[in-house]
C-alpha cells in the first residue's frame, strides 16, 4: 500500500507519521548536499534562521527556513549567488 498524506502527515498502512518541521544543523547539511562544517558556518553566519527551545538547547532550523535559504541562493544579487 503506498503512503498517503493527510494534512501533512502521511498513512502507510495504519502508521501515521508527521514531516519533520525542524532539521538539526547536521539534517540540514544532508538536505542541502553539504558537508557538516558548511552547515555550521551558514548557521554561524546568520544565512539561515535558527531557532533554540530553550537557552541551552540545541540550534534547529525551521524546514520553512531552509526553503527561503534556498531561494535566496537565487537571487540576483545575493552574496551565495556570486
Amino acid at each position: 500500500m503506498s503512503g498517503v498524506v493527510l494534512n501533512g502527515r502521511h498513512r502507510n498502512e495504519g502508521v501515521v507519521t508527521m514531516e519533520p518541521m525542524m532539521l538539526s544543523v547536521e539534517e540540514f547539511g544532508r538536505a542541502l548536499g553539504c558537508g557538516r562544517s558548511t552547515a555550521y558556518e551558514v548557521v554561524k553566519s546568520g544565512r539561515v534562521r535558527t531557532v533554540r527551545l530553550n537557552p541551552r538547547g540545541a540550534t534547529r532550523i525551521p524546514v520553512d527556513a531552509v526553503r527561503e535559504f534556498i531561494d535566496s541562493l537565487d537571487s540576483p544579487g545575493s552574496p551565495e549567488a556570486a
